[in-house]
């Protein structure tokens, strides 16, 4: 868990991810992980249209909302940590 971390095991993590990416490009493991994300999305809405026949096009646009929903999130608990960080 990211919060439970000491200062020192966090540098240290830092320092992994900075060695790891100066030696390979992030790309392709981001599109893996992007891909996953609208998955995950794509099988929520189906599920929760709950026996409804969606369009392909209805579809889209719910996982887009899915996906801007998530960064919204994620800016939350950046400003959060920012705020909590003395």
């Amino acid at each position: 868990m990211p919060g439970s971390l000491s200062p020192a095991e966090r540098e240290q993590r830092r320092y992994a991810a900075n060695q790891r990416w100066s030696r390979e490009d992030p790309g392709p493991l981001m599109e893996r992980v992007r891909e996953g994300l609208i998955q995950k999305w794509r099988q929520q809405v189906i599920a929760e249209a709950d026996g409804l026949s969606l369009s392909q096009a209805e579809i889209a646009r719910r996982i887009d909302c899915k996906r801007r929903a998530h960064q919204n999130r994620m800016t939350l608990a950046a400003m959060a940590a920012r705020k909590a960080a003395p």
